[in-house]
């Protein structure tokens, strides 16, 4: 399994971008549309998968996706409202991937 392809929205902001030309699509999120493309180009399990961020957009993609949320709540990171939806909470990456790991 090559998992080295970029899945990126094109919609994404860069240099030079023409805003214009920016529209609604499935894959912003908090929508799920590369979550799920993603499922079914590599074969992912999303019931099995973890979905994390540092702000609200990506704790209810993945909840809209289906998948188990975890919102980093460090320095300079969103948190509040979204702490409660998420289905955890870490300081940073490494905690949060070392929590997901004890539950299995």
């Amino acid at each position: 399994m090559d998992l080295s392809s970029e899945l990126q929205s094109p919609t994404k902001g860069f240099a030079g971008e023409i805003s214009s030309l920016k529209f609604d699509c499935d894959c912003r999120k908090p929508k799920p549309g590369l979550i799920v493309r993603a499922a079914k180009d590599f074969n992912i399990d999303i019931e099995a998968s973890w979905m994390i961020g540092d702000g609200w957009r990506d704790v209810e993609c993945g909840i809209n996706a289906g998948t188990h949320t975890v919102l980093i709540t460090g320095e300079g990171t969103e948190g509040g409202e979204c702490e409660r939806l998420a289905d955890m909470t870490a300081p940073d990456l490494l905690r949060a991937v070392k929590k997901i790991i004890c539950l299995q």
